[in-house]
C-alpha cells in the first residue's frame, strides 16, 4: 500500500509543481534551465500499479496561498482506493511536509508523511532527504549523482518550486535569512556530551559529511522534541543535515 501511495505523490507532485516551476521562472528573470522530467514514464508506472487512468482521476487543488505557506490537496477515488495528498510548503522557512492517506475497499487506512529536508542547492541540482515522519527511513536525494529512482524528479521540483517561488515573494536575500534560522526546538550540542551518551561526534559528522569536508566547520545539534540529532554549519547557519541518531 505504501508503494502505491508513493507513486501517487511523485506523479500528483509533478502535476502540481512542474507547470508552476516554469511561470515562476519566467516571472523572476532566472535563467538557469529547468530539469527535464519524463512525465508519461511516472504516469504510466502508477497506472500499471493501479489499474486505471489516473491522468483522468487525478483532482488537483491549492487548498491554501499565502506569502507564508502554499498548500496543494490531490485526491484519487477509484473503486478500490481512495487517495489524499497535502503538499505543505513554508515559503518562509523552506519547510516542505508532505501528508498522504488511502483509504482501501475494506476501509483500512494507511497514512504516510514526510518531511522533505533540503540541504544544498547548485544550479538545477538539490542534496536532498525525504524522512518518513513514522518509520523514520529516510530517502536520500542526490541529483548531481545519475540514479535510476523516480525520487530525485520529485526533490527536484519541489525544491525547485518552493525555493524560486519564495526568491519571487521575498528576494534572495529574505530567503537566505529564513533558511539560517534555527527552530526553537533545537539546541547546540557539545562533544563531551554526545560522548556520555555513546556517540563520537566525529565519526557521526563524518559519516554524513563524507571525506572531503572540513567535518571542523560544523556542529551537531539536538531536536528536543524527538531526540533527532542535526548537523549544522557553525553558527546554526545553512539547511541541516538529519541524522538517523538520536538521543534522550
Amino acid at each position: 500500500m505504501k508503494n502505491v501511495i508513493v507513486k501517487i505523490l511523485v506523479f500528483s507532485m509533478l502535476l502540481t509543481l512542474l507547470p508552476n516551476i516554469q511561470y515562476v521562472k519566467a516571472d523572476t528573470g532566472i535563467q538557469d534551465k529547468v530539469t527535464s522530467v519524463d512525465v508519461s514514464k511516472v504516469e504510466s508506472e502508477v497506472n500499471k500499479e493501479l489499474g486505471i487512468e489516473v491522468s483522468n482521476e487525478l483532482k488537483i487543488n491549492i487548498e491554501k496561498e499565502t506569502d507564508e505557506k502554499v498548500v496543494v490537496n490531490t485526491t484519487l477515488d477509484t473503486t478500490d482506493l481512495s487517495v489524499s495528498t497535502d503538499i505543505d510548503m513554508n515559503l518562509e522557512t523552506g519547510g516542505i511536509t508532505v501528508f498522504g492517506k488511502t483509504v482501501d475497499e475494506n476501509g483500512e487506512e494507511t497514512q504516510q508523511n514526510f518531511d522533505v529536508y533540503v540541504q544544498e542547492v547548485e544550479g538545477n541540482d538539490f542534496i536532498a532527504t525525504f524522512v518518513d515522519q513514522e518509520t523514520g527511513k529516510e530517502y536520500e536525494v542526490n541529483t548531481l549523482k545519475a540514479s535510476a529512482s523516480i525520487w530525485p524528479v520529485v526533490v527536484a521540483a519541489v525544491a525547485r518550486y518552493g525555493i524560486q517561488y519564495a526568491i519571487k515573494k521575498y528576494g534572495k536575500q529574505a530567503v537566505t535569512s529564513a533558511m539560517k534560522q534555527v527552530p526553537k526546538s533545537i539546541n547546540k550540542v557539545d562533544d563531551k556530551f554526545l560522548k556520555r551518551k555513546g556517540i563520537d561526534a566525529h565519526e557521526l559528522k563524518r559519516d554524513y559529511l563524507g571525506r572531503s569536508v572540513s567535518i571542523s566547520k560544523y556542529d551537531i545539534y539536538v531536536d528536543k522534541k524527538t531526540g533527532r540529532l542535526w548537523i549544522y554549519l557553525k553558527g546554526g547557519k545553512g539547511t541541516p543535515i538529519p541524522t538517523d541518531s538520536f538521543i534522550k
